[in-house]
């Protein structure tokens, strides 16, 4: 590895450090009674905001392989901080390797290091405790890493239905805009996703789901429009109130390729004593 490109990576960890550093320090956190509610380790993202004044951390690490690449995160992570009753500031980043038909580190200055930063919000729109109806928005824009010449975005709406005390189902529809700088005049890359999920909870700290979830692929530039439609199944643990453990398997077919994909999660909802 040439020293400009490590000298980036030290430069990438060390921003890293210090954001996660700031966040934490904003608020003096313990640990806190609510229940904990991810977005991992499944597809579609939870309508709910976490609590006003905490921050819930959803890290782990997960590997996942098609016809060309097999791409290993290690870690990832996803910070969450309540802003107010509705409103979450959200944050996400994960150090990648990827291997390429069989040979690793064939190109080393491309096939590992930091992904680009995704910084977005997210809103809840039904707040109401008793209601068994919620919706929420979720904006993302990605700020790219230094080697990166494209430029991304997401607008997600999640929905999710209590149906009694055991069961749920949710869906999302999203819409993903992408383009590349390096093209004179470029099309903008389109993509549709969509997820429907179903949970049940086994007893008081066990549950289960399973999902289907793809995506409407669209760039006129290059390609006829392409779709995909995957499967994944998962496990949560409540190990406390606000400590989470899970597991999820996926696996996925489009028009040209297949793919599987596991994850191991660790999540941690923390509360400030500020009110």
């Amino acid at each position: 590895m040439d020293l400009l490109r490590f000298g980036s990576i030290q430069k990438i960890k060390n921003k890293m450090k210090h954001l996660t550093a700031i966040v934490l320090l904003t608020f003096a956190f313990n640990g806190t009674s609510q229940t904990i509610i991810t977005e991992a380790p499944s597809v579609s993202a939870s309508a709910t905001t976490v609590p006003k004044n905490t921050l819930q951390i959803e890290s782990g690490m997960s590997a996942s392989s098609n016809n060309y690449w097999t791409t290993i995160s290690l870690p990832y992570a996803l910070f969450r901080l309540g802003l107010s009753n509705r409103w979450e500031l959200r944050m996400n980043n994960s150090f990648n390797v990827r291997k390429y038909n069989g040979s690793i580190f064939s190109n080393p200055s491309t096939n590992y290091g930091f992904g680009s930063f995704q910084v977005g919000t997210k809103f809840q729109f039904i707040k109401n405790p008793e209601s068994k109806t919620k919706i929420a928005a979720i904006a993302n824009v990605t700020i790219p890493s230094h080697n990166s010449n494209s430029r991304a975005a997401s607008l997600n709406f999640s929905f999710s239905h209590q149906l009694g005390s055991k069961h749920s189902i949710g869906y999302n529809l999203g819409y993903n805009p992408s383009y590349a700088l390096s093209i004179s005049s470029p099309d903008i890359i389109s993509n549709v996703n969509y997820s429907l999920i179903y949970g049940y909870s086994l007893n008081s700290k066990l549950s289960i789901f399973g999902e289907f979830f793809g995506n409407y692929h669209y760039y006129p530039a290059v390609f006829d429009p392409t779709t995909s439609l995957s499967v994944d199944f998962g496990i949560m643990y409540l190990l406390r109130d606000n400590i989470q453990i899970d597991y999820a398997y996926a696996h996925g077919r489009g028009f040209t390729n297949q793919f599987d994909f596991h994850s191991l999660g660790f999540n941690i909802l923390l509360n400030s004593k500020k009110n």
